[in-house]
């Protein structure tokens, strides 16, 4: 488990995976109140006066479809509005999938985004300061944090996006051909 960011209000956003969510079940972490899940595939069921847990489970793939892409984006665009507020309220919150490197942070990273000034490449590179080089290595989810920095709340739109060709760029661009 590894501190991402912390709000002025003391609030912090932490990142980790199904072993911290099992180390936190047994011992109760002072800092963390709020535990979200976002692997699909691991969703226990906590139950623990200590803990608010929010279940938002989603794939961690790079080809997704047009359709899976869309609610993919819309889950953690809703999940980071959550643990937003929860930061911003002074609470810690843990942003956990099964690796803790993906799905937590695509929405650790727009969870930054929405608590500070910090744009998509730095809210990445904070994520990836806490978790490692491997974190966000899912391109898919990266582009996501790219398209949901220029568009928020327009997560329905996926379809008029699409990653741009080639493996050194990143972003996104309107059919229309502009680049954000």
């Amino acid at each position: 488990m590894d501190l991402v960011f912390r709000h002025k209000s003391g609030g912090e956003l932490w990142q980790g995976d199904i072993h911290d969510v099992h180390s936190l079940a047994i011992n109760h972490g002072n800092k963390i109140r709020t535990i979200a899940l976002f692997a699909i595939e691991f969703q226990p069921d906590i139950r623990s006066s200590h803990y608010e847990v929010l279940k938002h489970g989603f794939q961690d793939s790079d080809t997704m479809n047009d359709a899976e892409a869309q609610q993919t984006m819309r889950i953690a665009d809703l999940a980071s509005d959550k643990l937003a507020s929860r930061v911003r309220s002074g609470r810690g919150v843990l942003s956990t999938c099964a690796v803790g490197l993906n799905r937590s942070g695509l929405c650790s990273a727009l969870t930054v985004m929405k608590l500070s000034d910090h744009g998509p490449l730095s809210a990445i590179a904070l994520v990836r300061a806490a978790r490692g080089h491997q974190a966000l290595s899912n391109p898919l989810f990266v582009d996501m944090i790219h398209a949901m920095a220029g568009v928020k709340g327009k997560h329905e739109t996926w379809t008029q996006w699409r990653p741009r060709s080639g493996p050194d760029e990143v972003g996104f661009r309107l059919l229309s051909g502009t680049n954000l």
